[in-house]
């Protein structure tokens, strides 16, 4: 078993230290198209830090769990705390100090801080619900639709933006002239049908192949 686990923190470090090299390369230089901060080697982290807490839910019931995983579970047990750190952290995103709201070029340091803001706001939004911190809120992300989004949210990830891109030209709406609500709704809606539709046909199948090994 300890085995096991040091097999998979290489692995998440690995993951994140690749994305932080991606990242740092695409702010810092000219190597890198723009685009390429919406290519999956800039987000290997995001999906570490989700990963992390899978593993840690399973270790957690094992006999003598690892200390990180004894000391996140310790964390989770504070659900009022993780979700204030999470909504605190997302807010500093909406500043000045996570740089433009458009595609006006930002300082590296302001890129970087945001993108590492965004993924710990994730993780201490769900770290009380993974772990069982707050019955209450694990109860809110465990049931209905919150459980519904959670199976298609890769899709989600992997869609929305695409769709975004091309739904506000269709709708006439310039980039950043207003009507979020309008976007907002036909961009959601979008995004839960296809992701939904590529996880029946593509994900639930490419997991039951995966489990045969």
């Amino acid at each position: 078993l300890r085995g096991a686990w040091r097999r998979q923190v290489v692995l998440l470090v690995v993951m994140v230290v690749v994305a932080a090299v991606f990242l740092a390369t695409r702010a810092t230089t000219d190597r890198l198209p723009f685009q390429a901060g919406w290519w999956l080697p800039a987000y290997l982290d995001w999906f570490a830090a989700g990963m992390l807490l899978a593993v840690v839910e399973v270790r957690r019931r094992l006999p003598e769990p690892p200390w990180v995983v004894r000391a996140l579970e310790s964390a989770a047990s504070d659900a009022w705390t993780c979700l204030v750190i999470a909504v605190s952290l997302f807010a500093i995103t909406v500043t000045p100090v996570g740089g433009a709201y458009d595609f006006t070029p930002t300082a590296p340091v302001q890129t970087m801080l945001k993108h590492w803001l965004y993924l710990l706001a994730a993780f201490f939004l769900l770290l009380p619900g993974v772990l069982r911190g707050g019955r209450a809120w694990t109860a809110a992300l465990s049931r209905g639709v919150p459980h519904r989004i959670g199976l298609i949210s890769y899709g989600v990830f992997l869609w929305h933006l695409v769709l975004l891109r091309s739904l506000m030209p269709a709708l006439g709406i310039p980039f950043f002239s207003g009507r979020m609500l309008v976007v907002l709704v036909a961009d959601l809606a979008a995004t839960l049908v296809v992701a939904t539709i590529t996880y029946r046909l593509v994900e639930r199948p490419a997991q039951r192949w995966a489990h045969r090994f």
